[in-house]
């Protein structure tokens, strides 16, 4: 399943667009089943996504879509339509929010709104993504394997599904609960999907290429028992190296500066 494409406003295509061909070659390589709901009004997106996948594979990413998928999923898991033999994928690549005291954090739909504030989402319609909560539980208790794959900005609270779980769960994100995740050639994202289009590629695999050769600002997380322990160690000191400014519009450094009583900053 492929979600997203949403808080990009009236333009004609999105910033997530470069990922959607990465996504058709990963369900032909892997011979994958798969549904999309990603996109809403942009015209040279649809163009694309027309010109990548049949129709009947592709809807916008509304709240009701979002919703109707997600029940679609929780209906095959209970009644054992998807196997314990079988492997379930969801990728998530739309703009996100900082998390806001939930289980992970909110991503923006595709209504023709733009996202007005990245760390928060204003500007655009929104859904949480601690509906996944029961996928993961479905999963779990039914011996499917689950990736949960989050491309958006803040998308380390994603990680959160997979805490108590098994090793049948894996949960990967473009960046850390804090931070932006970046769109386009050469960042993590787009590494990591050219990765898993490999015949015989893993998740494990395909993150640890794909956050060698990065070259973005975020910091890509997975739920592995060895990376929680090396995140745990360092992210915390990193945080705020990775913060920035951007035409004063985000404000992540000077909001750091102004909360932290510090003598300094290194950039």
């Amino acid at each position: 399943y492929y979600l997203g494409g949403g808080g990009e406003g009236t333009k004609t295509s999105t910033i997530f667009d470069y990922n959607i061909s990465n996504v058709q070659n990963i369900t032909s390589s892997h011979k994958l089943d798969y549904q999309i709901s990603f996109n809403g009004g942009h015209r040279d997106t649809e163009d694309k996504l027309r010109a990548h996948f049949p129709s009947n594979k592709v809807t916008n990413f509304t709240e009701k879509n979002f919703n109707e998928r997600l029940k679609e999923i929780e209906r095959k898991l209970t009644r054992g339509e998807i196997k314990p033999t079988e492997k379930l994928l969801l990728i998530i690549d739309s703009h996100g929010a900082e998390s806001n005291k939930e289980l992970t954090h909110s991503i923006s739909l595709a209504n023709n709104k733009q996202v007005k504030d990245l760390n928060n989402l204003n500007g655009s319609d929104s859904v949480s993504l601690d509906r996944l909560k029961k996928i993961a539980d479905l999963a779990e208790a039914k011996g499917v394997k689950l990736g949960i794959v989050d491309f958006s900005c803040h998308s380390g609270s994603t990680l959160n599904l997979a805490k108590k779980l098994s090793q049948n769960t894996c949960v990967i994100s473009s960046t850390g609960p804090h931070h932006y995740g970046y769109a386009g050639s050469g960042v993590f994202a787009d590494l990591f999907m050219k990765e898993l289009a490999k015949p015989h590629m893993n998740l494990e695999a395909a993150f640890l290429k794909a956050r060698k050769n990065s070259i973005d600002a975020g910091y890509p997380m997975i739920s592995t028992p060895m990376h929680q322990m090396i995140a745990n160690e360092f992210y915390g000191d990193l945080t705020n190296l990775l913060y920035y400014e951007r035409l004063n519009k985000e404000g992540k450094l000077v909001n750091h500066i102004k909360n932290k009583d510090i003598d300094c900053i290194d950039c």
